[in-house]
């Protein structure tokens, strides 16, 4: 069997907006394997790969990364990831959206230069950039000098926007990365192209972004063939040219708890949303949905949080009051974004305001990509709510339990953002709130 989207006959579901909610599969079905006679989308041969269907990773190792880090605000927010390419002694597969921190660039060419002492062999790494990465060709010339694997990203793809990386692959103990950070050494997102050393507490302190990192095996040999399959892509020869549709864009995964776009972000998080009412807790459980996204507008997502709300889930939803993209203000004046879900009941918005401060009033710019269901279970990745993100972008995050450290953490943080956050509770949204400056660039 398959999950898919599909109308439902049901007048109650539709008075309640679930119609187009993934169908939940029985026990006989999840047992079942897939078949392909049924035409599952995406070529999907097992559960890993059915639209619509989750399990949470329960790794009590797991960690999270953040920024702002307030137990730690003078320190290097991507020194975890340079000791991380420190420690490598096999492998580096790295694919990120923008790569300008010349501390962690530095750290890829000595991790390069180093040999396995088993195989006696140089440790093999392995770059993917964005097209739109800063410095893009001077960073490509830096590490490919250095024995690097490095190359732009597929144009198969509107934008790789993933940010994730894997050490030691195939090692007994790898260690994945991925979230919402960018390995950029400049002010915020890195608009400024500058690959110099950064200065202390720019990215670190006015940025909210938060990163997962896990040991478990099988997100580590999915997180490998995600790249494998994205290299030979972008180094194709003939080249793919913008608008191509690769052939095999997707490789089969064996984890339920990733989420991949183009290929499963819609229907996972829609499942992940659901989850919060359907099938119903146990008693005493109280329902929660806490989001925090850069972009929204995706209609399957909002859709989905309409019907969490109707069926008296509480959620809570932070976005940024003037987002870093050529329209600043998309996410409140367009009417299929925000405003299709301010001022339902069960809803509450809020707008961080601009521009970013750690300083007071504390005001994070809003990057950062994650939903808690429940308190209990998280989203954490570089997927936007937006229809770019889950339909057109190359994305990646991943779906797991709460661990005692983890779940602290993010209810800290998430109660924090909220309280400093203004709530948008009226349409339209006033111009005056909406106070932006015009990006120069996405």
């Amino acid at each position: 069997m398959c999950l898919k989207y599909g109308p439902s006959t049901s007048a109650d579901e539709q008075a309640k907006g679930t119609e187009l909610l993934p169908q939940i599969p029985t026990a006989q079905e999840l047992a079942s394997p897939l078949d392909p006679a049924q035409g599952c989308p995406n070529g999907a041969t097992s559960l890993a790969t059915a639209p619509g269907y989750f399990v949470p990773l329960s790794d009590p190792t797991l960690q999270i990364v953040q920024t702002p880090n307030d137990n730690a605000p003078l320190s290097h927010c991507h020194q975890g990831v340079i000791d991380a390419i420190h420690g490598a002694t096999k492998s580096i597969q790295m694919t990120m959206f923008h790569l300008t921190d010349q501390a962690v660039i530095q750290e890829l060419v000595a991790a390069a230069q180093r040999i396995d002492p088993k195989t006696q062999k140089p440790i093999q790494v392995q770059v993917i950039l964005d097209p739109t990465c800063p410095d893009l060709q001077r960073t490509l010339a830096t590490l490919n000098k250095a024995g690097i694997q490095a190359t732009a990203s597929s144009p198969c793809f509107n934008m790789t926007h993933e940010k994730a990386f894997v050490i030691d692959a195939h090692s007994a103990n790898p260690t994945s990365f991925f979230g919402a950070m960018n390995m950029t050494g400049e002010d915020q997102l890195g608009k400024t192209g500058s690959i110099s050393p950064p200065s202390t507490g720019d990215i670190c302190e006015s940025t909210r972004d938060f990163d997962v990192i896990t040991h478990d095996p099988v997100i580590a040999g999915d997180l490998n063939r995600l790249f494998q399959t994205d290299y030979a892509s972008a180094v194709h020869t003939p080249p793919y040219v913008k608008g191509d549709t690769c052939p095999e864009p997707n490789p089969p995964l064996q984890s339920p708890s990733l989420v991949l776009s183009p290929m499963n972000s819609e229907a996972k998080l829609v499942s992940l949303i659901q989850s919060s009412w359907n099938p119903a807790p146990p008693p005493g459980t109280a329902m929660t949905i806490q989001c925090t996204a850069e972009n929204w507008g995706d209609p399957a997502i909002q859709k989905a949080l309409l019907a969490a709300a109707a069926n008296q889930v509480h959620v809570q939803l932070i976005a940024p009051q003037c987002d870093q993209n050529p329209d600043p203000t998309y996410d409140f004046d367009q009417p299929k974004t925000l405003p299709m879900l301010i001022g339902h009941d069960g809803i509450e918005v809020s707008a961080m305001p601009a521009p970013p401060s750690h300083e007071k009033p504390y005001q994070p710019y809003m990057h950062s990509k994650m939903c808690r269901i429940n308190n209990s279970v998280t989203y954490i990745g570089s997927v936007n709510f937006s229809v770019q993100s889950t339909q057109h972008n190359r994305e990646l995050g991943l779906i797991f339990k709460d661990t005692a450290t983890s779940g602290t953490q993010l209810d800290a943080a998430f109660t924090k953002d909220f309280a400093a956050a203004n709530p948008v509770t009226t349409l339209p949204v006033a111009s005056k709130f909406l106070e932006c400056t015009k990006a120069s660039s996405p």
